[in-house]
Order: C-alpha cells, then structure tokens, then sequence
C-alpha cells in the first residue's frame, strides 16, 4: 500500500494519510492515484476522509501530469510566518533534475533535500507559494487549490518514478484542519 503524508510542523495541524492504489499496477499504470485517508494527529481528526487526491498521469515517455486536489473545505497551511509547511512535497526515483510547466504563477518548484521537522522525513522536491499576497501565510488565504503541473524528464519519467521517501511516504502536504464555520487551526 503506498503512503501519502501531510505536514506537521511545529506551529501547524496537519495530516498524515496512507493511500490506497487504483487496481492498476504501478509497473504498468498510466495514472497513479493517491487519497488521503488516515489521520496522525494528537486529539483526534475533526473531519472525516479522504482529505485530498494526488493522481500522477503519463503524457509520454518523457513527461507526466500531476495533480493535488483537496477535498472541499480543505485548505493548504502555505509557509510563512508560523512556520507552516509546504502544499506538496514528493521524491523521484534518482533525483533527477526536471523541468517543470504549467504551475499557476504563485507556485514554483524547488528541487532540494530537506528535512521537515514535523517527522515526515527529508524531501527532494517541494512546491512552494512564492506569492504571499495570492497565498496568504498558514489558512489566511484558504487556498485550496488544485495544484497541477507536468514534468518533464528527457532519461524518461511515469507515474512508477515517483517512489518512498526515507519514512516510506510518497507525498506530504501541509493542509489546515477546518474548525468549523470557514476557520481553520494553524497549530496547538
């Protein structure tokens, strides 16, 4: 069963999810989807899942599409101030370096090994929000995106290289936990 996990720092709630498979072998797939379905927070989780979807798709044999759709009343926790985390977060087998297109202007990737102190692991690539003004820091803006993009990767990439980080996760995401009445909580 792959893993997919959400951010949780020191000043922000978060996720932690395992993700089911399609029926289709990862080998072989065309597309690979990802639900957030598990909850790893102290206190209980206040909602109920799947809390978000990660489906990555082949374009061809050098490029794959990638999306991260929230359910509904769901919000990023975007970095800043409180020291949230990032909307996305994932590996490719190899490190390699990738080229990017079609993410919305406020977003940009950032190839790197980070280690995220909320116990996630470390990371090679992470999508950030580079436009406060449009994201807003922690729930303020309640962006809930999707975030898509391709990459592109002329050796070749499918959705098969996308592979576990060091604590077996596939994805992490940063995401605000809905308090009720359009709040969110942005850490304990």
């Amino acid at each position: 069963m792959r893993r997919f996990a959400s951010l949780n720092s020191l000043w922000s709630v978060a996720l932690l999810g395992v993700i089911g498979l399609t029926a289709t072998s990862p080998a072989t797939a065309d597309t690979i989807m990802y639900s957030l379905t598990d909850c790893f927070i102290g206190g209980g989780c206040p909602t109920s899942a799947p809390w978000g979807t990660v489906t990555v798709s082949s374009l061809s044999s050098t490029e794959v599409s990638v999306s991260l759709a929230l359910a509904p009343n769901e919000v990023f926790n975007i970095a800043g101030g409180n020291g949230a985390g990032k909307p996305l977060l994932f590996d490719i087998s190899g490190t390699p370096t990738v080229v990017v297109s079609g993410l919305a202007p406020q977003f940009s990737l950032v190839q790197h090994m980070m280690t995220m102190a909320d116990g996630s692991g470390k990371w090679d690539y992470s999508i950030q929000c580079t436009d406060s003004t449009v994201c807003g820091t922690g729930t303020s803006n309640k962006v809930a995106g999707p975030i898509n993009f391709d990459l592109t990767l002329a050796s070749g990439i499918s959705p098969a290289s996308f592979v576990v980080n060091g604590k077996n996760l596939y994805f992490a995401s940063d995401i605000g936990i809905s308090t009720g009445g359009g709040n969110y909580a942005r850490g304990r």
